[in-house]
C-alpha cells in the first residue's frame, strides 16, 4: 500500500480510495481463508508491515495500520524485497502467494537486482503480482512488474 507524498493529492482521495480497495482484498482473503500480510510504505526505510489476523484485536490493529502513512518519496525497492523475503519464508507457508501492489503509479523503476529477484520469486514460489493504480499514471514500471495491472 503506497502511502507516499503523492497520494495525499486531491485532498487525499488517492490514499483514501487504495485504503478501501486494501480493505475489501483482505476482507475478501479472509474469507477466502488465505493468509495476507500488509506492507505499506513510501521511500527507503518507510515500511510497515503488518500480518493480518482478523480477530477482534486483529480488525482493531488493522484500522489503526490503515490510519497511518509517511507521505514522503516513493521507491517500490524495499517493499518488493519484504514481499520477496514474505514469500520465501515459513517453509512455503506462503508459496503462490500474491503480491498486490496498490499506488498512484508515481513510482520510479526498482533496480534490476530487484526487479531480477522478484522474477526468481515468482518463478520458485508460483506467487503473481497484481497491481492496482488508482489515478492516470499506471506507466511501463507497473506494467513491467505485475503479471495483471488495472487502472482505476
Amino acid at each position: 500500500l503506497d502511502t507516499s507524498g503523492s497520494m495525499e493529492r486531491y485532498g487525499g482521495a488517492p490514499e483514501t480510495f487504495a485504503k478501501a480497495l486494501v480493505f475489501e482484498c483482505l476482507r475478501q482473503a479472509h474469507r477466502r481463508a488465505r493468509r495476507c500480510c500488509l506492507f505499506a510504505f513510501s521511500a527507503g526505510e518507510e515500511l510497515q508491515e503488518l500480518e493480518l489476523d482478523l480477530s477482534a484485536g486483529g480488525l482493531e490493529r488493522l484500522l489503526e495500520f490503515l490510519q497511518m502513512a509517511f507521505h514522503g518519496g516513493t521507491s517500490l525497492e524495499e517493499v518488493i524485497r519484504a514481499s520477496i523475503q514474505r514469500i520465501g519464508s515459513s517453509g512455503g507457508q506462503w508459496r503462490n502467494a500474491d503480491i498486490l501492489l496498490v499506488t498512484d503509479g508515481e513510482v520510479p523503476e526498482p533496480s534490476g537486482i530487484v526487479v531480477e529477484a522478484l522474477r526468481a520469486a515468482r518463478e520458485e514460489s508460483g506467487a503473481r503480482v497484481y497491481g492496482i493504480v488508482v489515478g492516470p499514471k499506471a506507466g511501463r514500471v507497473m506494467a513491467g512488474l505485475c503479471s495483471d495491472l488495472y487502472c482505476l
